[in-house]
């Protein structure tokens, strides 16, 4: 169940207002559509956004929307695999989903999309491609116990 719900990439106003109502249900047999529900919700609020207040800015949206795909199918990867998750920092940078919805709604207010998700884009894929890199470069230096036995070194 832990490992749902740190798939979910919420932030902390997501985490303060549901953290006691998920703390206190007991999972049921549709857990696993909180997940793709909030993937929805702030994948489709954020092409609503966009294409209703500045559709010149939609390549910057779905290069913004690549870097979060990235980031959201690296963190379940991470969970099929066994890697630690992410530091929490970096779930700290990214501001998790409501918060990154509601910064592109303020962008759409503003008239800024297009730098903004730009922006977004660059500055949220050096956060999460670079710790997916570092993590992935960890779990590929740590020794490998079953190759260290194979080769006779350990005894």
């Amino acid at each position: 169940m832990s490992d749902v719900r740190a798939l979910r990439d919420d932030g902390p106003l997501a985490r303060a207002v549901f953290g006691r109502y998920a703390a206190a249900t007991q999972p049921g047999p549709f857990v696993w559509l909180g997940l793709p529900l909030v993937r929805g919700v702030e994948y489709g609020g954020v092409i609503a956004l966009v294409a209703a207040s500045e559709s010149s800015a939609l390549p910057a949206c779905f290069a913004y929307l690549a870097v979060l795909a990235f980031h959201h199918y690296d963190l379940l990867a991470g969970v099929r695999t066994g890697r630690d998750a992410p530091a929490p920092r970096v779930a700290a940078a990214g501001g998790g989903w409501e918060l990154r919805l509601a910064a592109v709604g303020i962008l759409a207010a503003t008239g800024t999309l297009g730098p903004g998700l730009v922006g977004g884009a660059i500055g949220l894929g050096l956060v999460y491609v670079g710790e997916a890199a570092v993590r992935q470069w960890r779990v590929v230096s740590e020794p490998d116990d079953d190759a260290t036995r194979s080769s006779g070194t350990l005894g």
